[in-house]
């Protein structure tokens, strides 16, 4: 049998390196705790029903009941889930004064997935500035705590990580406010709260019509709305066009807008000889006002041009089979009129 060694560091830090067993994070604290008497909503809502004034019994049960029938001990770092029902951790102090990160790592049973559900938060959980990522197989992506709820669906069988960590250069983390997620079990394919892609991996709602394709169907971009009265992604047509809303007037207001021009239905793949061109034939904004001309497609995308204010008719040609056109738009007074033509040219392709 092959016994593989860990550096002592890595040992209950919230990241699984024995894929075999998880040996390294089972049974190991998550960083964090939970004090009734330090949560605001906790104290508010017991208040009012000390004072004898009727709160709904759902709202007592989250924010004031007896946390000890309603959530989970927040201390346990390793989390086996079992039910289909909805977990709540919630925590709001650190168990000691050298805490590198607060992580609760859910594990899926077999032939089942693990989804987290991160709530809207209405400031950072972390006094100073931490960041929450989220861990599923070898990806770890941040999760922005303005928005939610956001879902993050394990792999089949595995598990899927909340951690909170200090701001880059800071090696521990301070202080903290009373904060809450929540987890669950279900069937692979469900996606219960979130869109199923075709080979029924599971997308979070936050992640649609973001530009970045999750699925490989294409299906969390396919048929959005650009933002400027007309449909973000062009799949396969040789020639098109893109233009700001309500064109050929101008139009006064605030408002992004994202065009993704494509020549195949799958964002992967290489390409030979492929070129798309933008032709501008009216070109009318503010300089608060920017379009973003990249080559490519999603996560990966690279900056090829930036243009704002007013220019005669002009051409960008790209040597690509994808290409993503953003227009930034913050300026809420300023007239703007946009008008492109773009051509495809293909001459062979490499899949």
């Amino acid at each position: 049998m092959l016994h593989l060694c860990h550096p002592l560091e890595r040992v209950c830090d919230g990241i699984i390196d024995c894929a075999m067993n998880s040996a390294d994070e089972q049974g190991c604290p998550s960083g964090c705790l939970y004090d009734p008497n330090l949560d605001p909503y906790y104290n508010y809502y017991n208040g009012l029903r000390n004072s004898n004034i009727s709160v709904p019994t759902d709202v007592y049960n989250n924010f004031g009941g007896n946390s000890s029938s309603v959530f989970d001990d927040p201390s346990h770092g390793w989390m086996n889930a079992t039910s289909h029902d909805r977990h709540v951790i919630r925590f709001n102090q650190l168990d000691n004064t050298k805490v590198k990160s607060c992580h609760w790592i859910i594990k899926a049973p077999v032939g089942k997935v693990a989804v987290l559900v991160i709530p809207k938060m209405n400031s950072n959980p972390e006094h100073g500035g931490g960041t929450i990522h989220v861990i599923s197989g070898n990806k770890k992506i941040q999760n922005v705590w303005s928005s939610g709820p956001n879902y993050f669906t394990s792999k089949p069988s595995q598990s899927v990580t909340f951690m909170m960590s200090p701001l880059q250069g800071k090696q521990y983390l301070s202080r903290i406010r009373t904060h809450q997620f929540e987890y669950y079990i279900e069937d692979i394919g469900v996606c219960s709260n979130q869109h199923r892609c075709g080979d029924g991996k599971c997308v979070s709602y936050h992640k649609l019509c973001n530009g970045d394709f999750d699925c490989t169907d294409l299906s969390d971009e396919i048929n959005c709305p650009s933002g400027c009265g007309d449909q973000s992604v062009r799949i396969g047509s040789t020639q098109g066009h893109i233009s700001s809303r309500n064109y050929p007037y101008p139009y006064k207001g605030s408002g992004d807008c994202l065009w993704i021009i494509m020549t195949r239905s799958s964002p992967g793949g290489a390409s030979l000889g492929n070129q798309i061109t933008l032709q501008f034939k009216d070109f009318r904004t503010s300089y608060h006002e920017i379009i973003f001309i990249f080559d490519g497609v999603g996560r990966n995308k690279k900056i090829n041009g930036i243009f704002g204010g007013n220019h005669s008719p002009f051409n960008v040609t790209i040597a690509s089979s994808q290409v993503t056109v953003m227009l930034r738009s913050n300026d809420g007074i300023a007239e703007r009129r946009i008008n492109a033509m773009f051509h495809i040219t293909t001459s062979s392709l490499i899949n």
